[in-house]
């Protein structure tokens, strides 16, 4: 995850017995401890405040369903908790909003491009996974002052898709400001696993949206991200076979159309035939990352973690 494709300041999840989350900025790594007495989970989904000196994290306990006797469907992934938090990366201090943290499922948070809204998800709760098929997703905001780093006193609901029965994950305002791209699907909060899902694209003037026609196809349109001059979208398909996501770009003209959209060019026009590698999560990058791979690699293994904090 980078602040707006550069590379000077990014963040990974590392996963399994040394995992951690480590943020650079500047050149300067650190390993951190994420989970908390006062969290429920390890951070998982994650965005920077333009400013560089915040991220917005999810918290969630994730898990697997696998259906039978469904040719549609196989594996399910759903929370069964979720809250939303912001982190500043200077103090590495959580700041915790009780309307963040409630006993519904919030999750996928987003920073406007002035860093004075942030988006996220929130499905009412039930009972999963024996619900997982009415788990659907709203897409919110609420006010947040970096100044004093506070919040609003209520959530706003921007798309009620409680209320049509579909789910809103993955949203991505553009660097412009002027629109919010997101998945749309029947249900849940893993598009992935969703033939149906498609990106839709809203218009923060006016708060009007539309599925992006030209970009969408029969199988599932999922996790994208926005270029820095607001024109162009990287996301992940399955169109190619329905099994492997790869990745495709499409530009976004002035009235928020889709082109139609290109399968990201390797070297070996055969490559996508041979390997057995899927692709997702994608993310423009203004430059080269520098990053030391010896050295993360030493870092990983030493469990050597810097402990984040709550803020009082």
């Amino acid at each position: 995850t980078a602040n707006a494709t550069s590379p000077d300041q990014f963040l990974f999840h590392l996963r399994g017995k040394h995992g951690a989350t480590v943020v650079q900025t500047e050149g300067q790594r650190k390993w951190l401890e994420t989970k908390t007495d006062r969290t429920i989970a390890k951070t998982v989904y994650s965005y920077w405040h333009p400013s560089g000196d915040y991220v917005a994290h999810s918290n969630n306990k994730i898990h697997q369903l696998f259906w039978t006797g469904n040719n549609e469907r196989y594996i399910e992934v759903y929370d069964d908790a979720s809250d939303v938090i912001v982190h500043n990366v200077r103090n590495d201090q959580y700041i915790l909003e009780p309307l963040l943290m409630t006993e519904d499922f919030e999750t996928y948070p987003a920073f406007s491009s002035d860093g004075k809204t942030l988006y996220f998800c929130s499905a009412p709760k039930v009972d999963v996974p024996a619900q997982a098929e009415d788990v659907h997703y709203n897409l919110c905001s609420i006010s947040f002052d970096k100044e004093t780093e506070t919040f609003g006193n209520q959530v706003d609901t921007l798309i009620d898709a409680v209320s049509a029965g579909k789910s809103v994950t993955f949203p991505r305002p553009s660097y412009d400001g002027r629109w919010l791209l997101y998945s749309y699907a029947d249900f849940g909060c893993f598009p992935i696993n969703h033939k149906e899902a498609d990106l839709w694209l809203m218009d923060l003037q006016d708060g009007s949206t539309h599925p992006l026609e030209r970009a969408n196809s029969s199988y599932c349109e999922s996790f994208h991200n926005w270029s820095s001059d607001s024109h162009w979208i990287l996301f992940a398909s399955r169109r190619g076979d329905s099994l492997y996501s790869r990745i495709y770009i499409a530009q976004i003209d002035e009235n928020g159309n889709a082109s139609k959209p290109f399968l990201l060019p390797q070297k070996d026009p055969d490559f996508y035939h041979k390997t057995l590698f899927t692709f997702n999560v994608p993310d423009f990058t203004s430059e080269k990352v520098n990053f030391r791979i010896r050295g993360a690699y030493e870092e990983a293994f030493s469990d050597e973690r810097v402990q984040v904090t709550v803020k009082e």
